[in-house]
């Protein structure tokens, strides 16, 4: 859908654009973006998942975007997602079944 008075832009984008960006997320597991409100600054960022296969939050990095070539967005999403993997199993092994 086009965007319309009634769709806000976040952060400078339009809700198409956002949505666009989630389905890419989506996709590939995985968030690269230019950090909002610090100029000069990338972010990587991984979903955690709950033990029902829903993200319920989320790892990120930032650093200057200097430092931030795609090889070390590579090698640090790689990291975060081991990390992400980790409280995974963790919170599928915690987890509280409903007494309800």
């Amino acid at each position: 859908a086009a965007d319309s008075p009634r769709r806000p832009k976040r952060h400078g984008k339009s809700a198409d654009a956002v949505l666009r960006s989630a389905k890419g997320v989506r996709r590939t597991g995985c968030a690269s973006v230019a950090v909002y409100g610090v100029e000069g600054a990338t972010a990587v960022g991984v979903p955690i998942i709950d033990a029902h296969g829903i993200p319920i939050a989320g790892l990120s990095v930032a650093a200057i975007t200097q430092r931030m070539s795609r090889s070390r967005q590579l090698e640090l999403v790689k990291i975060l997602r081991e990390e992400s993997m980790r409280l995974t199993g963790v919170l599928r092994d915690s987890t509280v079944v409903d007494a309800a």
